[in-house]
């Protein structure tokens, strides 16, 4: 049931990826309204083949199971994306911006992707869960997913609010660069390196998955078999 947990809360944080990823899009000049509506768009195109992870993580097996394989490479890669997005918002795309569109829209996508790829192995779990109580199981994993959803989308979404006050504590406001230079302040104190922050947040969250995977039962795997 941990895993469950740990999905669901990952789910939870979907739409406040998306908005996060504006922030980093943002600081492309060349990237306006229209074209971040696009962006989005494409970001979570992966979730709309869903049922083509299902096929895959219920015909092929790795490392001989259809649960742990699938979750530990999933997971390992959400970590590893998640890490990207913070170190590629660091780089500087200045002399060529749609470089940094373009591996800052792939990175996204694969994230979108990597949580996709779980979601049929976790949903497997779930109906195995069911199972085991014919008269209630079916409302109480509803009831437990929708919880642990919430929980996540309250963790995703504190995170994105850290995120956004640190960017605006270490950025100066427009009506302060009149008072910042007759100070002789540098008004060119925002710190665009911080608009990635926010991504740390699914790279622990994959890591915690893939941790959780590690001890994860063997006897739980052979009951999702039966319901291949």
């Amino acid at each position: 049931m941990a895993l469950i947990a740990l999905q669901f809360a990952n789910e939870g944080g979907t739409i406040v990826t998306l908005l996060a990823s504006t922030l980093i899009f943002a600081t492309y000049e060349i990237v306006d309204e229209i074209h971040c509506t696009y962006i989005i768009s494409l970001i979570v195109l992966p979730e709309c083949f869903t049922w083509l992870f299902g096929l895959f993580t219920d015909s092929v097996k790795i490392g001989g199971t259809k649960i742990k394989g699938h979750l530990l490479i999933a997971s390992a890669m959400q970590c590893i994306i998640g890490i990207l997005l913070c170190v590629n918002s660091i780089m500087d795309y200045e002399e060529n911006e749609k470089d940094g569109i373009y591996v800052t829209l792939a990175l996204c996508m694969l994230l979108t992707a990597m949580k996709t790829w779980m979601t049929p192995v976790i949903e497997t779990m779930m109906v195995v869960e069911m199972k085991k109580d014919i008269a209630r199981g079916a409302e109480d994993a509803i009831t437990y997913s929708y919880f642990f959803y919430a929980i996540g989308s309250l963790f995703y979404g504190l995170g994105a609010s850290l995120t956004f006050y640190l960017i605006t504590i270490n950025c100066v406001p427009e009506h302060h660069e009149q008072v910042l230079e007759s100070s002789g302040s540098d008004s060119e104190t925002c710190k665009p390196h911080l608009k990635g922050l926010f991504f740390i947040l699914p790279a622990i969250l994959g890591l915690i998955i893939f941790i959780t995977t590690l001890t994860f039962s063997e006897t739980n795997q052979e009951d999702a078999h039966v319901l291949g």
